[in-house]
């Protein structure tokens, strides 16, 4: 979702980083994001709040692109809700932060390492997955691109 929505190349958006809170007020828990505390060069994503009257959206920062490094990083946008789809990247991204064990200041895309837990490095098998999506949902093949070309990842 991240690379579709973000216009974002795979290799730029495995080294994202997170950095936030967990805020909990009763029952409820809800994320508060923080900005990279040391290096503002830092491949990051945030969800920003400006108040009542605007939406969320997801800001988010990278190095490790084409075209962009440390000197010159790349930003990217997302808005709280594409509503021809009814995804909503923000409730999306935080729900996953809720969910999932990702340490602040992690890498945002990790790998599952069985039922023991989770690589540390980035992922980067976004090949493999396109290819078990393929055979899972074989009538959604025009969604990942021809099945064909995910036979041999």
């Amino acid at each position: 979702m991240f690379c579709t929505l973000g216009c974002l190349r795979v290799n730029g958006t495995c080294f994202l980083r997170v950095f936030f809170r967990v805020i909990t007020v009763g029952s409820r828990a809800s994320i508060q994001f923080i900005s990279p505390p040391t290096d503002k060069y830092c491949p990051h994503v945030v969800v920003v709040r400006n108040g009542e009257e605007q939406s969320p959206y997801v800001r988010g920062q990278l190095v490790f692109d084409k075209n962009a490094d440390a000197r010159k990083p790349r930003r990217f946008y997302m808005p709280n809700e594409i509503p021809a789809t009814g995804i909503r990247p923000v409730e999306v991204l935080e729900e996953y932060l809720l969910a999932e064990p990702v340490d602040t200041g992690a890498l945002l895309f990790v790998a599952p390492k069985g039922i023991s837990g989770w690589y540390t490095g980035p992922y980067r098998g976004h090949g493999a997955f396109k290819k078990a999506y393929a055979r899972a949902f074989p009538d959604a093949i025009d969604l990942v691109g021809d099945a064909e070309n995910y036979a041999d990842c």
